[in-house]
């Protein structure tokens, strides 16, 4: 088990220092939400427990509801299987672009101007969704890769 966790900061590397208490509650997140399939664990880890009990003040049972819904969501809606050529209608609006630049702190920066969305009206509401979807799993992606890049530069 981790015994501290990566907390994004804008002034460099700092470290979260879990309480046993924390441990106790991730732990039984843990036992709360019983056997996992592979694809679930990957959301599971203690810092993804840890930031779903944050968002609920550390309440287990709010933050283990919160939890079985984000991963019931993710296995109705499978937004890691949304491929790029699903929602490229919208890169070609101008909607949604990577910037060819970074932020103060060398993060990349994406860039969404909702002016650009074309009227609900003349869209398919199933294809707004999985354009939703994909920008959530390229935010994901990114803030992965953001993540990794902090990590190199703090070792």
């Amino acid at each position: 088990m981790c015994s501290n966790l990566e907390v994004p900061s804008s002034i460099g590397c700092e470290k979260a220092i879990l309480t046993e208490e924390q441990h106790m509650k991730i732990s039984e997140v843990r036992r709360l939400l019983g056997p996992l399939s592979g694809k679930s664990s990957i959301y599971c880890s203690d810092p993804s427990i840890s930031r779903y009990l944050r968002a609920r003040n550390w309440n287990v049972k709010k933050a283990t509801k919160m939890l079985k819904a984000s991963l019931k969501w993710r296995s109705e809606y499978k937004p890691e299987e949304i491929q790029w050529d699903e929602v490229a209608h919208e890169a070609e609006t101008g909607k949604l672009y990577c910037a060819n630049y970074n932020d103060r702190h060398g993060r990349t920066v994406i860039v969404m101007r909702p002016c650009r969305q074309v009227p609900f009206v003349l869209c398919n509401p199933n294809r707004d969704l999985l354009n939703i979807f994909f920008i959530l799993k390229f935010v994901f992606l990114v803030v992965i890769l953001e993540r990794i890049r902090e990590e190199k530069r703090c070792s």
